[in-house]
């Protein structure tokens, strides 16, 4: 079963499928439905189009919609033409045309396909920053979406093989120093069937997504894997999500979905807006699996969220911990029916090298984190020490993986996938954890990175931002995140340098939050000038010393 060597095979073989397919859920227009049959001749219908502008296999192609039916079949005539569809989040902000110039650059002048509003905007950005010796190329290279309609052509079909590139991933916060993640084909099918194998989905499931399409578990978990397995699959947008959130549990009693996904701050925001009217007659006993992941889980918001829906039968052990990252895709899955773990740990024995100890949960020195499961089985994960020696179980390391999964490593990069792995081969996740019963728990991050939303922002990107502030020096900002104990969300801090003591920081700390607002949509905790920045011997900034010295525990 599901003996696929490629993506092409897979939307191929589920093309005769015409009762089973994708509900698109919209706010204004009703739940759409397109079956596998039809998603394979509209793929097919753009690869027409795509074609009759000039596109050719082999070719990458920055896909920017936020239109998930529209995604979805770019996405796919990309597979069905042997193009490389490149995934980056779509928005018309200037954070976004950024990151689509910088990386239409490294990739060596792919298409882009966006509507001609962002067409517009994007040259707009182009001019206004000084690259208009670049308008004239990237345009030409672009192809508007409003020119995609419905057509009865086809385009010629180009099968790759199991190690052709499959999909280029961008982290959402890579925008200064882009850097592509490869995907061949074969390191997605073993996945896709690992994540079927795992999570035990077989014919009578359902899966319900509300997590965008550009992010490895939107696209991958809950849209290919649909496919892969042949079930049906609920995809409601992101936007519509955050603006009524009920709609979530909604849809999954009026579809009877068995499988649902959310990183943390989904139940956050779920259960902060949560209208109970809407929720009167939800019988929600169906769902079996919720996947949590994409950023840090917390036990006491998973407590909340299955306590808060018990009254609608929700089963105490569909909470389902999940753990991965963008150059493997899936990692660990926890197991189905069996309610998540979570460890109550000594906080003052968490660095790397130490023995976790356990205390009970009211201990004032206890932290709890939840257990993610077991490695799938094309995966295998090993705790080691900073010089690369494999650690016991319950001893915390750095987090090293390897197998059939992983990326080859970054396009046209040979420093930083040198860096991305050790020297046995396996890969670095820049994550810290513990293994007790051969089940992986995260315990923090050692790559310089804040989480918000499920989305990655590296802190160097927010601080390239900044500089841009009026009053802020280059080099003079640093950004930093801190754990909020009563929202659970991360907190940014951003550390203003003042060696004189004459800013006006109240002038300065409305600016940068409006900026980071603007920009990235990102809320600024607190703004905190310093006389100097500690730093290592070769001038690093030391992030973790800065904090320290401000007490932002």
């Amino acid at each position: 079963m599901y003996q696929y060597e490629t993506l092409f095979d897979l939307i191929k073989d589920r093309s005769v499928s015409t009762d089973k397919g994708i509900y698109f859920v919209s706010d204004c227009r009703g739940d759409k439905f397109v079956s596998y049959n039809s998603l394979f001749k509209n793929a097919a219908g753009y690869l027409y189009l795509m074609q009759s502008a000039g596109l050719t296999a082999g070719q990458e192609v920055i896909i920017q919609t936020e239109d998930n039916e529209k995604f979805v079949y770019l996405f796919w005539a990309c597979i069905l033409g042997g193009l490389v569809p490149v995934l980056l989040s779509a928005s018309a902000n200037d954070e976004t045309f950024w990151k689509i110039f910088n990386v239409w650059k490294m990739l060596d002048k792919p298409s882009i396909i966006m509507s001609e509003k962002y067409i517009v905007r994007m040259k707009t950005f182009l001019e206004k920053n000084g690259l208009s010796i670049d308008v004239s190329e990237i345009v030409k290279n672009t192809i508007s979406l409003d020119n995609f309609n419905d057509t009865l052509q086809e385009g010629i079909l180009h099968k790759p093989n199991r190690d052709s590139v499959a999909v280029m991933k961008f982290s959402s916060g890579s925008t200064g120093d882009p850097k592509g993640i490869v995907m061949k084909q074969h390191n997605l099918l073993v996945n896709l069937k690992g994540i079927i194998h795992c999570a035990e989905i077989n014919k009578n499931d359902t899966m319900l997504n509300w997590m965008t399409l550009t992010h490895d578990i939107g696209l991958l978990i809950f849209h290919v894997t649909s496919i892969m397995a042949g079930i049906n699959q609920i995809q409601i947008p992101t936007p519509l999500f955050l603006r009524s959130p009920d709609l979530w549990m909604e849809k999954a009693h009026q579809y009877k979905a068995t499988i649902s996904v959310s990183p943390n701050f989904g139940y956050i925001h779920f259960i902060g807006q949560i209208q109970q009217k809407f929720a009167k007659g939800w019988d929600l006993s169906h769902l079996r699996i919720i996947m949590n992941g994409g950023e840090p889980i917390s036990d006491d918001i998973c407590d909340k969220f299955l306590n808060m829906l018990k009254e609608y039968n929700l089963n105490n052990t569909s909470m389902f911990p999940i753990y991965g990252l963008s150059e493997t895709s899936v990692v660990t899955f926890s197991t189905p029916g069996k309610k998540y773990v979570a460890h109550n740990v000594d906080r003052r024995h968490l660095a790397v090298g130490s023995k976790i100890v356990f205390v009970p949960k009211d201990d004032s020195n206890c932290l709890t984190f939840v257990d993610v499961g077991y490695p799938l089985e094309c995966c295998m994960v090993k705790i080691c020490d900073e010089d690369g020696a494999t650690l016991e179980e319950g001893v915390v390391g750095h987090i090293k993986v390897c197998g059939e999964n992983v990326t080859t490593g970054y396009y046209k990069n040979t420093n930083a996938t040198k860096q991305l792995f050790s020297e046995d081969g396996w890969l670095n996740t820049g994550d810290l954890g513990f293994m007790v019963n051969g089940r992986l728990t995260i315990t923090g991050r050692a790559k310089d990175i804040v989480i918000v939303n499920g989305q990655n922002y590296y802190y160097h990107d927010l601080e390239r931002i900044l500089e841009k502030v009026e009053g802020v020096e280059t080099g003079g900002v640093v950004v930093f995140s801190t754990q909020n104990p009563v929202l659970h969300k991360e907190d940014i801090i951003v550390y203003i340098l003042d060696k004189d003591g004459k800013l006006d920081i109240n002038l300065i700390e409305n600016k940068v939050k409006r900026c980071i607002m603007k920009e990235l949509g990102l809320e600024i905790k607190r703004v905190i000038p310093v006389s100097m920045f500690p730093r290592t011997g070769s001038g690093k900034i030391k992030r973790n010393a800065l904090i320290l010295q401000h007490k932002l525990h």
